[in-house]
């Protein structure tokens, strides 16, 4: 198990030497909660701090998207109900919005 590892990363460093850096895409993912609420809320003391706190949608918002060396690339961002999972990933890599996240 350790000598395949340690294998695995020998090779991509190896091959890590022949890639060029402005053929690197990276696909960066970040997901949020809209029901998330701070419960850690400060009053003075010896008092208490009462209100009332939305229940949200409980909905999950995934957003997904490529970077390059020069920055983001405009049009492959893409925003998505649900939670992010393989699925999705896959989807997105299969029908990325745009010719500039392909390898050139």
């Amino acid at each position: 198990m350790f000598s395949e590892k340690f294998e695995r990363r020998r090779n991509f460093r190896i091959a890590g030497r022949f890639l060029s850096p402005d053929r690197l895409v990276s696909l960066d993912k970040s997901g949020t909660e809209t029901n998330v609420t701070w419960l850690g809320v400060r009053a003075p003391k010896g008092t208490r701090c009462n209100d009332d706190v939305s229940g949200g949608q409980r909905k999950t918002m995934t957003s997904l998207g490529a970077i390059r060396g020069e920055g983001l690339i405009e049009d492959a961002p893409v925003i998505a109900d649900g939670a992010r999972d393989g699925q999705m990933f896959l989807t997105y890599v299969e029908n990325c919005p745009t010719p500039a996240a392909a390898i050139r």
